[in-house]
């Protein structure tokens, strides 16, 4: 289960790796994990809350953890509310949220991860040291079509939005341009 874990870790990794840039391998290459293991919560009466895999590195003589790899939140009726991917830092790769009836409402995918950290300490642990750019998506349910559609999108850094943003008709024509 272990290998399997860290072959796991190892592809996720290597297929993400062009998301980093020169600034963030610098402080990336100083760290190793030292385990990794899957955990999970429930709700009161058993069900599923969340699921994922926590990575366990030592820096200056204390242990911290990152959620890492495949990440999921449910709904308490069992359906999935969140679907992540997380680097080996705590990093969000990916993120998808749901109704509670499995309609995608949102996702993200992570283009760019940067970080203008001073120091190890500010690259793990201070949130302001982090450029990270991604693209969005949202979607929205239409009575008129009597389904989802996207009913936006565009990129952002740091979640402030930058670039070109468009919202769009049911029908899938463009409503709406705008540029941050």
């Amino acid at each position: 289960m272990k290998n399997t874990l860290l072959i796991f870790y190892f592809l996720i990794s290597f297929c993400c790796f062009g998301q980093y840039t020169e600034e963030f391998q610098k402080f990336a290459e100083q760290l190793s994990p030292i385990k990794t293991e899957p955990y999970s919560l429930t709700f009161r009466k058993g069900q599923l809350k969340e699921k994922g895999t926590r990575t366990y590195y030592e820096v200056d003589g204390s242990e911290y953890y990152f959620i890492t790899g495949k990440y999921s939140e449910y709904y308490s009726n069992g359906q999935v509310m969140i679907d992540a991917v997380y680097d080996d830092y705590g990093k969000n790769l990916s993120w998808k949220l749901y109704d509670g009836q499995g309609n995608l409402m949102e996702e993200y995918k992570m283009t760019k991860i940067d970080t203008d950290a001073k120091d190890l300490e500010g690259f793990l642990f201070k949130r302001s040291t982090w450029l990270i750019t991604s693209d969005m998506k949202r979607h929205r349910f239409s009575p008129k079509i009597c389904g989802w559609f996207m009913v936006l999108e565009g990129t952002k850094l740091n979640n402030k939005r930058i670039g070109i943003w468009k919202r769009y008709r049911p029908d899938g024509s463009v409503k709406k341009e705008r540029s941050y």
